[in-house]
């Protein structure tokens, strides 16, 4: 728990570095205030602050011996939840208080899943795999944690709560998958260069911030070929006037930075720019391709004048 803590520390100092440079860039005459101003803002910032950096964290435990019925399903999954009420209960020890605190600010929703133990059967060197073999409480237990965690099983329906598989976000925007393997690839860089130490938050949302950047710089250039391709693309055999191209050209550039701009929202506002450049500049490369291939279907075209 304390190692989560710690970890779920980074999460806020990287959320706290972006909306003091967010807060920096929309006011930069407050720059010159004394650091004791700024610290006493900053620690006012923090304390009315209710977004959290993470969304979801789910402690599953096994072994768990203390159902008072572990044939029933539906009281099993209520003692689940009152035992992990109690466990972020107050208590006396400031450390652990400080630890459970840290945890449930940092996530949108902190949950709690017991399995008993598998049976004895299933420890044995003989054991191969025989899903019989199980225990079945032990089954039915796990049946009903991956339909929470893949979708809502019966028990949450029965109670009218909601699909427990949400779409991953980052700074309060929906990824796609694509976009979450942008993360990922950031992320396992960042932790393969063979740093001893925990990188720096700054160094964190650094990577965060390319990755960021880069979905915007693919999804904003996406769009615009996507338009230009069903306009004169290679399956296209109409002919558009240069006039009426140039106009399109002009909307789908409106609507591709449109895209970008919503993205790319934090981090360096010169990496920002940086991209937004190679976006501005992919979009003019490709306009000139487009163009050539429709000017390829122009029936006047070698027809002397």
């Amino acid at each position: 728990m304390q190692h989560l803590a710690l970890f779920s520390e980074y999460g806020r100092m990287a959320l706290n570095v972006e909306e003091s440079r967010q807060d920096h860039d929309q006011h930069p005459l407050e720059s010159n205030v004394s650091s004791d101003e700024a610290g006493l803002k900053t620690k006012t910032t923090l304390s009315t602050d209710t977004h959290k950096p993470f969304q979801r964290i789910e402690f599953l435990v096994r072994d768990w011996q203390h159902f008072e019925d572990d044939e029933d399903l539906d009281r099993c999954i209520l003692e689940m939840d009152n035992y992990l009420s109690s466990v972020l209960a107050e208590r006396d020890a400031t450390d652990l208080k400080d630890t459970r605190n840290q945890i449930t600010s940092c996530f949108d929703f902190v949950g709690c899943y017991m399995l008993t133990h598998p049976g004895f059967s299933v420890t044995k060197k003989k054991y191969d795999g025989d899903v019989a073999d199980i225990d079945p409480r032990f089954l039915s237990l796990l049946d009903h944690y991956c339909h929470r965690v893949f979708g809502c099983s019966k028990i949450e329906e029965k109670h009218g709560m909601m699909n427990n598989l949400v779409p991953k976000a980052i700074h309060g925007r929906e990824l796609s998958a694509a976009e979450l393997g942008a993360y990922i690839k950031a992320y396992a860089n960042l932790f393969s260069k063979g740093a001893t130490h925990f990188p720096e938050a700054s160094t964190m949302l650094e990577a965060t911030s390319s990755a960021n950047n880069t979905n915007a710089t693919n999804l904003s250039i996406q769009h615009y070929k996507h338009k230009m391709d069903a306009l004169v693309g290679v399956r296209c055999s109409d002919y558009v006037s240069p006039n009426e191209l140039e106009a399109f050209h002009r909307t789908f550039v409106d609507e591709s930075m449109k895209i970008f701009t919503e993205i790319a929202n934090f981090g360096s506002r010169k990496a920002i720019d940086q991209s937004k450049i190679i976006v501005e500049n992919t979009i003019q490369e490709n306009f000139q391709l487009f163009s050539q291939l429709n000017e390829s279907r122009n029936p006047l075209a070698g027809i002397g004048m």
